[in-house]
């Protein structure tokens, strides 16, 4: 279980993601076999390459190119050491269609039928809005809405719109008005 001041992050109140990112590093260094901890780096270095965070915290680009290749070795790594998986082939999928738009449909639907992970729904459902996907991605958004970790809050990012109650988070402040949090949630 990875420590949750490792996984807190609240981008503008002092955390960047070099130093998030640093702090997994150092943490999997000493705990090789937390399977979880890796897939959650990827997702944090997944983000550094998006061009909204990039901008945002004016990321060098000596970093942005170490986190896209990083990202990659470490999905192969887990591959190695854990064994394939689903989730391993689903973020190399999406991370295909999100960073060249390269086509994904057939791959995520024969994850999904796979049915050992709720993963491929995240793509499915949020590229086409598919009823027949609605469920699974319901319960892949119920499983990550009070989670910490940088993967749940990328997941609620995504389906907060279809499943989501009220203001989203990344638009409350600690006071719970919609003034401008700076959380790494979502959009602002």
């Amino acid at each position: 279980m990875i420590p949750q001041p490792l996984l807190e992050m609240d981008y503008g109140e002092g955390d960047r993601p070099e130093d998030v990112t640093r702090r997994l590093e150092e943490y999997l260094i000493a705990h090789p076999d937390d399977r979880d901890a890796y897939l959650q780096l990827v997702v944090l270095y997944f983000e550094a390459t998006d061009g909204g965070v990039v901008s945002r915290f004016r990321l060098s680009q000596r970093f942005v190119d170490h986190a896209w290749a990083r990202r990659l070795a470490l999905l192969d790594g887990v591959d190695r050491r854990f064994g394939a998986s689903t989730e391993t082939a689903f973020w190399r999928s999406y991370m295909r269609w999100v960073n060249g738009g390269d086509p994904i449909d057939a791959d995520c639907e024969a994850m999904a039928q796979r049915g050992d992970s709720l993963m491929p729904y995240l793509y499915l459902y949020t590229a086409h809005r598919h009823s027949s996907h609605r469920e699974k991605a319901r319960e892949l958004f119920l499983r990550s809405k009070s989670g910490i970790t940088p993967l749940d809050r990328y997941i609620r990012s995504l389906l907060w719109r279809d499943f989501g109650e009220g203001e989203p988070p990344w638009r409350q402040s600690a006071s719970g008005s919609t003034a401008g949090s700076r959380s790494i949630d979502g959009p602002r």
